[in-house]
């Protein structure tokens, strides 16, 4: 329940080591980089030379990017719903990551890859071209006619569409303007269209030819007759289709390439990391300065490691200033960390700040649990976790994931039997007593039965989780050196809440009720504390009094913050109702002939999968909402920056072994 101690880390070296050393924290993956400012002249050009160096990268690593994109089209494996959300990487031994990078020539298959793109590119506009063409000379393909063999200059032939109500019209001033010289052949009829060639002496120019009322053709033909053309327009259309089954094919053959392309992605990648860092050194004519942060744990080590592979480096490690914001890295014990997400889903702590992790991990557990209220959908949440691991192996980020679940499963299953819940009420059918008697022993409370328990128990669960985060509040207040005020602001209202509760206990407890009056005198007493330390800031006697007033007007927040925890209640009730409709209607199935045990099996399955996903959404959203506005508010405020290693980061591929 601590964010680690962070140490700064200052390495001075030879210039001529600084490649060798970037690379080699790189593969340690235990510093983070501070990007120092350049300053000297001739630094500026090593840095432009760096910038260079890593542009060329850049853009090797871009057109790798395109050739893989490219490659996908032709690629049978097609990356699915589960593996997208998983980010799921390839892994490369580091012998067959050596051998590719060493043996493979990527720039070859680049070229290939954009060639093909390229003609392919080129294809598909010029089949456009063919098909239009193709569409226009089909409805020509009747018309014997070779235009520039037949043509002697004495005539002009034009080609085009006329609609049929206009015909008539159309012919008239064609013999108006042509004074007859001219002919007129109807080449097809295709609906309300007629495809018509007009044929007129060359010292006429029929303006109507023109006009809107006389579509041209959109086809040239030349030496050949239109149904030539067409031929010949079909042939070309075949040969683009064999050039495209070509292209295909090869790029089939490259899909086996795309490995090894994505190991070379994923290096240039680390190249780039590579010339960057050393672009954010501070350099001197035979030195460099690099900073970076670690955390306490790790200093002995790094300390180490640099003695043995760097004996001639200077390194220094120093606390952080207090201006200086360094990076946060939590340290919790191992069954906390999957809930370190749900602290990163609200924000990273401050440094100065409690890592709430540990406190929240068991209340988010027991909040999933019940308002889930089910030891069978518990089951299948870790069954379905349990199985993701095995099967797809994730990172260490989807792991925490789906360990996080894997935890609030186990607890489901136990909270489930304590508040009868196994299927909704299956277990109710099973004909066996001793299975029954089994089953009523590990009830502790059900809700369906004694909803009034089941919602104080939740509120009680809530006043505990809030009574918490003002103790944790409490503590780094004193931590911080205002102990004063530890005791004043946040002890004042401890008292005056456990006053409250315990007022609340005496009051409905009957073999308690002897204690009522004195506590009650205990929440007059911490109410009066609340008005007097709260309003301490302000100036006058008045202005104390009234802020400290205000104060304790604000505490109604507190009960309607209790009271929210009643949701636990009534998610765990909903998903408890909704399963025992599902089984009452599968058991009405069963007698139906035949049919009733097969639709009575796929209900129960379809229907307790449907429940279990519409509920598990609503455990989890709700589960988060009680950390993040019930419990953070109390004294998280986040804001933190996440350590980031230097580290080999890659897109496509995962060094194992």
């Amino acid at each position: 329940m601590a964010v680690a101690r962070m140490r700064k880390v200052h390495i001075i070296a030879h210039l001529s080591r600084k490649a060798e050393l970037v690379a080699t924290l790189q593969e340690w993956s235990v510093l983070e980089l501070a990007v120092a400012p350049q300053k000297e002249r001739h630094q500026k050009s090593q840095t432009s030379a760096t910038v260079v160096s890593a542009s060329e990268y850049e853009a090797l690593q871009a057109e790798i990017g395109r050739s893989l994109v490219y490659l996908r089209r032709f690629d049978d494996y097609k990356e699915g719903l589960i593996d997208s959300f998983m980010g799921l990487k390839a892994g490369v031994s580091p012998e067959l990551d050596e051998q590719i990078r060493a043996g493979f020539d990527g720039r070859a298959a680049v070229r290939q890859t954009r060639e093909y793109d390229k003609r392919l590119t080129e294809i598909a506009s010029e089949r456009r071209q063919l098909q239009a063409e193709q569409s226009a000379l089909f409805s020509w393909s009747s018309l014997s006619v070779r235009l520039k063999a037949e043509l002697r200059g004495t005539v002009n032939i034009s080609f085009g569409t006329v609609a049929q109500k206009d015909m008539n019209a159309f012919l008239q001033r064609l013999d108006t303007q042509c004074q007859g010289l001219f002919h007129l052949e109807q080449v097809k009829v295709a609906g309300n269209k007629v495809n018509v060639a007009v044929v007129y002496h060359v010292s006429v120019s029929p303006a109507v030819i023109k006009e809107a009322i006389f579509t041209p053709a959109a086809f040239s033909t030349g030496e050949a007759t239109p149904a030539e053309a067409l031929s010949a327009v079909l042939f070309k259309l075949q040969a683009l289709d064999v050039e495209t089954q070509a292209i295909t094919a090869a790029s089939v053959l490259l899909v086996r390439d795309k490995l090894k392309l994505q190991v070379l992605y994923d290096h240039y990648g680390s190249l780039l990391q590579r010339e960057r860092a050393e672009s954010g050194t501070q350099d001197t004519r035979q030195t460099f300065w690099l900073e970076g942060w670690t955390d306490a744990d790790t200093e002995a080590r790094l300390t180490e490691l640099l003695a043995q592979r760097f004996p001639e480096v200077y390194v220094r490690f120093d606390d952080p200033q207090p201006n200086e914001k360094p990076p946060i890295k939590l340290k919790n014990a191992q069954l906390a960390r999957p809930f370190e997400l749900v602290t990163n889903m609200y924000g990273w702590p401050m440094y100065t700040e409690v890592d709430p992790t540990l406190a929240l991990a068991p209340f988010f557990g027991l909040f999933f649990a019940l308002a889930l209220g089910d030891a069978g959908y518990g089951l299948m949440v870790l069954a379905a976790c349990w199985w993701f691991i095995r099967k797809y192996k994730p990172d260490a980020v989807s792991s925490k994931f789906f360990h996080l679940f894997i935890i609030s499963g186990l607890i489901s299953v136990v909270v489930g039997f304590a508040v009868n819940g196994f299927f909704g009420n299956l277990l109710d059918y099973v004909p066996i007593e001793a299975v029954q008697q089994v089953r009523r022993s590990l009830v502790v409370i059900d809700p369906m039965t004694n909803p009034m328990g089941m919602m104080v128990f939740s509120i009680a669960l809530g006043v505990v989780h809030i009574l918490l985060g003002i103790c944790l509040k409490a503590y780094m207040t004193w931590k911080s050196g205002d102990k004063l005020g530890a005791l004043l602001d946040q002890g004042s209202w401890l008292f005056l809440l456990s006053s409250l509760v315990l007022l609340a206990v005496t009051s409905s407890v009957p073999g308690l009720s002897s204690y009522a009056g004195l506590t009650q005198y205990a929440s007059m007493l911490g109410a009066v504390l609340v008005v007097i330390t709260q309003g301490r800031s302000a100036k006058g006697i008045l202005g104390k009094f009234g802020l400290g007033l205000y104060a304790l007007y604000g505490g109604v927040g507190y009960f309607s913050d209790a009271l929210s925890y009643t949701r636990l209640m009534a998610l765990g009730m909903a998903s408890a109702v909704i399963a025992m409709v599902i089984n009452t209607i599968a058991m009405m199935m069963m007698p139906i002939p035949v049919v009733g045990w097969i639709g009575a099996l796929l209900l129960l399955i379809g229907g307790h999968l449907f429940n279990l996903l519409l509920s598990g959404l609503g455990c989890f959203v709700h589960s988060a909402r009680l950390q993040f506005v019930e419990f953070f508010t109390k004294f998280f405020e986040g804001g933190g920056v996440p350590f980031k290693p230097f580290r080999r980061e890659s897109k496509f591929t995962v060094i194992r072994g």
